[in-house]
Protein backbone atom coordinates (compact mmCIF):
# COMPACT_ATOMS: atom_id res chain seq x y z
CA UNK A 1 0.00 0.00 0.00
CA UNK A 2 2.57 2.59 1.06
CA UNK A 3 5.73 3.10 3.07
CA UNK A 4 3.61 3.46 6.19
CA UNK A 5 1.00 0.67 5.99
CA UNK A 6 1.02 0.05 9.73
CA UNK A 7 -0.01 3.63 10.54
CA UNK A 8 -2.80 3.50 7.96
CA UNK A 9 -4.11 0.24 9.42
CA UNK A 10 -3.90 1.61 12.98
CA UNK A 11 -5.94 4.68 12.03
CA UNK A 12 -8.45 2.57 10.10
CA UNK A 13 -8.93 0.27 13.09
CA UNK A 14 -9.74 3.27 15.29
CA UNK A 15 -12.23 4.96 12.99
CA UNK A 16 -15.82 4.57 14.10
CA UNK A 17 -17.24 7.78 12.70
CA UNK A 18 -16.10 10.96 10.97
CA UNK A 19 -17.25 14.50 11.79
CA UNK A 20 -20.43 15.86 10.30
CA UNK A 21 -21.56 19.48 10.14
CA UNK A 22 -23.73 20.61 13.05
CA UNK A 23 -26.16 22.45 10.75
CA UNK A 24 -26.92 19.33 8.76
CA UNK A 25 -27.23 16.98 11.73
CA UNK A 26 -29.53 19.27 13.68
CA UNK A 27 -31.80 19.83 10.69
CA UNK A 28 -32.04 16.07 10.13
CA UNK A 29 -32.85 15.55 13.80
CA UNK A 30 -35.60 18.17 13.62
CA UNK A 31 -37.04 16.51 10.51
CA UNK A 32 -37.09 13.07 12.17
CA UNK A 33 -39.04 14.56 15.08
CA UNK A 34 -41.59 16.25 12.81
CA UNK A 35 -44.46 13.83 12.24
CA UNK A 36 -45.46 15.76 9.11
CA UNK A 37 -42.10 15.12 7.41
CA UNK A 38 -41.74 12.44 4.75
CA UNK A 39 -39.14 9.75 4.20
CA UNK A 40 -38.14 11.53 0.99
CA UNK A 41 -37.42 14.77 2.89
CA UNK A 42 -35.32 12.86 5.39
CA UNK A 43 -33.38 11.07 2.66
CA UNK A 44 -32.63 14.35 0.89
CA UNK A 45 -31.24 15.91 4.05
CA UNK A 46 -29.12 12.95 5.14
CA UNK A 47 -27.69 12.36 1.69
CA UNK A 48 -26.33 15.90 1.56
CA UNK A 49 -23.72 15.19 4.22
CA UNK A 50 -20.74 12.93 3.55
CA UNK A 51 -20.03 12.03 7.17
CA UNK A 52 -23.65 11.46 8.16
CA UNK A 53 -24.20 9.26 5.11
CA UNK A 54 -21.06 7.29 6.01
CA UNK A 55 -22.23 6.83 9.59
CA UNK A 56 -25.66 5.58 8.55
CA UNK A 57 -24.33 3.27 5.83
CA UNK A 58 -21.79 1.83 8.26
CA UNK A 59 -24.49 0.85 10.74
CA UNK A 60 -26.90 -0.29 8.03
CA UNK A 61 -24.21 -2.64 6.67
CA UNK A 62 -23.11 -3.94 10.06
CA UNK A 63 -23.86 -7.42 11.36
CA UNK A 64 -25.94 -5.78 14.08
CA UNK A 65 -28.95 -5.53 11.76
CA UNK A 66 -28.62 -9.15 10.67
CA UNK A 67 -29.11 -8.16 7.05
CA UNK A 68 -27.33 -10.22 4.40
CA UNK A 69 -27.99 -7.64 1.68
CA UNK A 70 -25.44 -4.85 1.41
CA UNK A 71 -26.91 -1.37 1.44
CA UNK A 72 -25.69 1.36 -0.90
CA UNK A 73 -28.74 3.65 -1.06
CA UNK A 74 -29.59 6.03 1.77
CA UNK A 75 -33.30 5.31 1.33
CA UNK A 76 -32.69 1.60 2.05
CA UNK A 77 -30.60 2.43 5.10
CA UNK A 78 -33.32 4.68 6.52
CA UNK A 79 -35.93 1.94 6.10
CA UNK A 80 -33.70 -0.71 7.65
CA UNK A 81 -32.70 1.40 10.65
CA UNK A 82 -36.08 2.82 11.61
CA UNK A 83 -36.72 6.22 13.18
CA UNK A 84 -35.55 5.47 16.71
CA UNK A 85 -32.16 4.08 15.76
CA UNK A 86 -31.79 6.79 13.13
CA UNK A 87 -32.54 9.46 15.72
CA UNK A 88 -29.83 8.05 18.02
CA UNK A 89 -27.28 8.05 15.21
CA UNK A 90 -28.02 11.62 14.21
CA UNK A 91 -28.04 12.81 17.82
CA UNK A 92 -24.59 11.30 18.33
CA UNK A 93 -23.47 13.14 15.19
CA UNK A 94 -24.79 16.39 16.68
CA UNK A 95 -22.83 15.75 19.88
CA UNK A 96 -19.62 14.68 18.14
CA UNK A 97 -19.83 17.37 15.48
CA UNK A 98 -16.86 19.41 14.41
CA UNK A 99 -14.90 21.80 16.58
CA UNK A 100 -15.12 25.52 15.73
CA UNK A 101 -11.40 25.60 14.92
CA UNK A 102 -11.85 23.00 12.19
CA UNK A 103 -15.33 23.85 10.94
CA UNK A 104 -14.24 25.92 7.93
CA UNK A 105 -11.75 23.28 6.83
CA UNK A 106 -14.41 20.59 7.05
CA UNK A 107 -16.91 22.85 5.32
CA UNK A 108 -14.60 23.17 2.32
CA UNK A 109 -14.24 19.38 2.11
CA UNK A 110 -18.03 19.07 2.59
CA UNK A 111 -18.67 21.53 -0.27
CA UNK A 112 -16.52 19.43 -2.58
CA UNK A 113 -18.06 16.10 -1.52
CA UNK A 114 -21.62 17.37 -1.99
CA UNK A 115 -20.75 18.96 -5.34
CA UNK A 116 -19.15 15.74 -6.62
CA UNK A 117 -22.24 13.82 -5.53
CA UNK A 118 -24.52 16.22 -7.39
CA UNK A 119 -22.27 16.22 -10.46
CA UNK A 120 -22.18 12.41 -10.43
CA UNK A 121 -25.99 12.40 -10.36
CA UNK A 122 -26.09 14.75 -13.38
CA UNK A 123 -23.50 12.65 -15.22
CA UNK A 124 -25.43 9.45 -14.51
CA UNK A 125 -28.40 10.98 -16.33
CA UNK A 126 -26.16 12.20 -19.15
CA UNK A 127 -24.64 8.72 -19.59
CA UNK A 128 -27.88 6.79 -19.07
CA UNK A 129 -26.38 5.12 -16.00
CA UNK A 130 -29.33 3.44 -14.31
CA UNK A 131 -28.55 3.93 -10.60
CA UNK A 132 -28.67 7.70 -10.10
CA UNK A 133 -28.93 7.49 -6.33
CA UNK A 134 -25.99 5.10 -6.18
CA UNK A 135 -23.95 7.51 -8.31
CA UNK A 136 -24.82 10.38 -5.99
CA UNK A 137 -23.82 8.40 -2.89
CA UNK A 138 -20.58 7.24 -4.53
CA UNK A 139 -19.70 10.83 -5.44
CA UNK A 140 -20.55 12.04 -1.96
CA UNK A 141 -18.42 9.34 -0.32
CA UNK A 142 -15.42 9.28 -2.67
CA UNK A 143 -13.18 11.40 -0.43
CA UNK A 144 -14.05 10.02 3.03
CA UNK A 145 -10.33 9.43 3.48
CA UNK A 146 -9.76 13.19 3.66
CA UNK A 147 -12.14 13.61 6.59
CA UNK A 148 -10.59 10.60 8.31
CA UNK A 149 -7.08 12.02 7.99
CA UNK A 150 -8.19 15.50 9.05
CA UNK A 151 -10.01 14.07 12.06
CA UNK A 152 -7.16 11.83 13.23
CA UNK A 153 -4.12 13.87 12.14
CA UNK A 154 -5.28 17.52 12.16
CA UNK A 155 -1.83 19.11 12.41
CA UNK A 156 -0.36 17.02 9.61
CA UNK A 157 -3.45 17.56 7.51
CA UNK A 158 -3.10 21.30 7.86
CA UNK A 159 0.35 20.85 6.30
CA UNK A 160 -1.32 18.94 3.48
CA UNK A 161 -3.78 21.77 2.90
CA UNK A 162 -0.95 24.30 2.93
CA UNK A 163 0.77 22.37 0.14
CA UNK A 164 -2.48 22.14 -1.83
CA UNK A 165 -3.22 25.86 -1.48
CA UNK A 166 0.27 27.32 -1.69
CA UNK A 167 2.14 24.96 -4.02
CA UNK A 168 -0.76 23.85 -6.20
CA UNK A 169 0.00 20.23 -5.33
CA UNK A 170 -2.72 17.62 -5.69
CA UNK A 171 -4.19 16.18 -2.50
CA UNK A 172 -2.87 12.64 -2.99
CA UNK A 173 0.68 13.86 -3.69
CA UNK A 174 0.58 16.28 -0.74
CA UNK A 175 -0.77 13.56 1.58
CA UNK A 176 1.94 11.11 0.56
CA UNK A 177 4.62 13.77 1.10
CA UNK A 178 3.42 14.70 4.60
CA UNK A 179 1.82 11.49 5.90
CA UNK A 180 3.21 8.70 3.74
CA UNK A 181 -0.09 7.47 2.28
CA UNK A 182 -3.10 9.16 0.71
CA UNK A 183 -6.83 9.53 1.26
CA UNK A 184 -7.74 6.76 -1.18
CA UNK A 185 -5.68 4.23 0.79
CA UNK A 186 -7.05 5.05 4.24
CA UNK A 187 -10.55 5.55 2.83
CA UNK A 188 -10.50 2.09 1.25
CA UNK A 189 -9.33 0.46 4.50
CA UNK A 190 -12.16 2.11 6.42
CA UNK A 191 -14.77 1.35 3.74
CA UNK A 192 -13.77 -2.32 3.95
CA UNK A 193 -13.82 -2.35 7.75
CA UNK A 194 -17.31 -0.83 7.67
CA UNK A 195 -18.45 -3.54 5.23
CA UNK A 196 -19.62 -0.97 2.70
CA UNK A 197 -20.66 -2.40 -0.70
CA UNK A 198 -17.69 -3.45 -2.89
CA UNK A 199 -18.63 -0.99 -5.65
CA UNK A 200 -18.43 1.84 -3.12
CA UNK A 201 -15.09 0.57 -1.84
CA UNK A 202 -13.87 0.55 -5.44
CA UNK A 203 -14.93 4.15 -6.03
CA UNK A 204 -13.14 5.28 -2.86
CA UNK A 205 -9.99 3.49 -4.02
CA UNK A 206 -10.07 4.08 -7.77
CA UNK A 207 -11.74 7.45 -8.39
CA UNK A 208 -8.38 8.86 -9.55
CA UNK A 209 -7.71 5.74 -11.65
CA UNK A 210 -11.02 4.73 -13.24
CA UNK A 211 -9.33 2.57 -15.89
CA UNK A 212 -8.15 0.26 -13.08
CA UNK A 213 -11.71 -0.36 -11.85
CA UNK A 214 -13.05 -3.85 -12.40
CA UNK A 215 -16.43 -4.01 -10.62
CA UNK A 216 -18.09 -0.92 -12.12
CA UNK A 217 -15.80 1.10 -14.37
CA UNK A 218 -18.63 3.39 -15.48
CA UNK A 219 -19.44 4.35 -11.90
CA UNK A 220 -15.77 5.04 -11.12
CA UNK A 221 -15.51 7.10 -14.29
CA UNK A 222 -18.64 9.07 -13.42
CA UNK A 223 -17.26 9.96 -9.98
CA UNK A 224 -13.79 10.65 -11.39
CA UNK A 225 -15.16 13.05 -14.00
CA UNK A 226 -17.50 14.68 -11.46
CA UNK A 227 -14.45 15.24 -9.25
CA UNK A 228 -12.59 16.75 -12.22
CA UNK A 229 -15.46 19.15 -12.96
CA UNK A 230 -15.48 20.35 -9.34
CA UNK A 231 -11.69 20.79 -9.26
CA UNK A 232 -11.73 22.73 -12.55
CA UNK A 233 -14.39 25.12 -11.29
CA UNK A 234 -12.94 25.46 -7.80
CA UNK A 235 -15.65 23.82 -5.72
CA UNK A 236 -13.77 22.79 -2.59
CA UNK A 237 -10.14 23.22 -1.54
CA UNK A 238 -8.62 22.59 -4.99
CA UNK A 239 -8.93 24.79 -8.08
CA UNK A 240 -7.38 24.07 -11.49
CA UNK A 241 -9.10 26.25 -14.09
CA UNK A 242 -6.63 25.08 -16.73
CA UNK A 243 -7.68 21.42 -16.32
CA UNK A 244 -8.64 19.92 -19.68
CA UNK A 245 -11.57 17.65 -18.81
CA UNK A 246 -11.45 15.99 -22.22
CA UNK A 247 -7.97 14.67 -21.40
CA UNK A 248 -9.19 12.74 -18.38
CA UNK A 249 -9.47 8.96 -18.68
CA UNK A 250 -12.99 9.17 -17.32
CA UNK A 251 -14.16 11.31 -20.21
CA UNK A 252 -12.95 8.66 -22.65
CA UNK A 253 -14.63 5.85 -20.72
CA UNK A 254 -17.97 7.65 -20.73
CA UNK A 255 -17.70 8.98 -24.29
CA UNK A 256 -19.00 12.41 -23.30
CA UNK A 257 -18.83 15.56 -25.37
CA UNK A 258 -16.66 17.95 -23.31
CA UNK A 259 -18.85 20.88 -24.34
CA UNK A 260 -21.70 19.34 -22.35
CA UNK A 261 -19.59 19.51 -19.20
CA UNK A 262 -19.64 23.32 -19.15
CA UNK A 263 -23.43 23.22 -19.17
CA UNK A 264 -23.33 20.64 -16.38
CA UNK A 265 -21.08 22.92 -14.31
CA UNK A 266 -23.57 25.76 -14.66
CA UNK A 267 -26.42 23.57 -13.43
CA UNK A 268 -24.19 22.27 -10.66
CA UNK A 269 -23.55 25.75 -9.24
CA UNK A 270 -27.29 26.45 -9.17
CA UNK A 271 -28.13 23.14 -7.46
CA UNK A 272 -25.26 23.42 -4.98
CA UNK A 273 -26.40 26.90 -4.03
CA UNK A 274 -29.93 25.64 -3.41
CA UNK A 275 -28.70 22.81 -1.20
CA UNK A 276 -26.40 25.08 0.81
CA UNK A 277 -29.21 27.55 1.38
CA UNK A 278 -31.28 24.68 2.76
CA UNK A 279 -28.75 24.38 5.61
CA UNK A 280 -27.91 28.09 5.91
CA UNK A 281 -24.37 27.44 4.69
CA UNK A 282 -24.08 30.08 1.94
Amino acid sequence: MSAFPNLAHVIASEVQDIPTLHQVAWKVLKTISDKRSTAQELEKLISRDQALTARILRVANSAFLGNDKQVLRVSEAITGLGNERLRSLVLSACIDGVSPSRSMKNKSIWDHALAVGLAADFLAVECSYADHEGAFVAGLMHDIGKLILDSHMPDQYQEVLDLVYNENLGFAAAERRVIGFDHTEIGTLVAKSWNLPPVLQEVVQMHHRPLAASLDRDLCAIVSLADGVCVKYGIGPSKRPDLDLSSLDACGVLGLNPARLADLAGRLFVRLGEDKRMFGLN
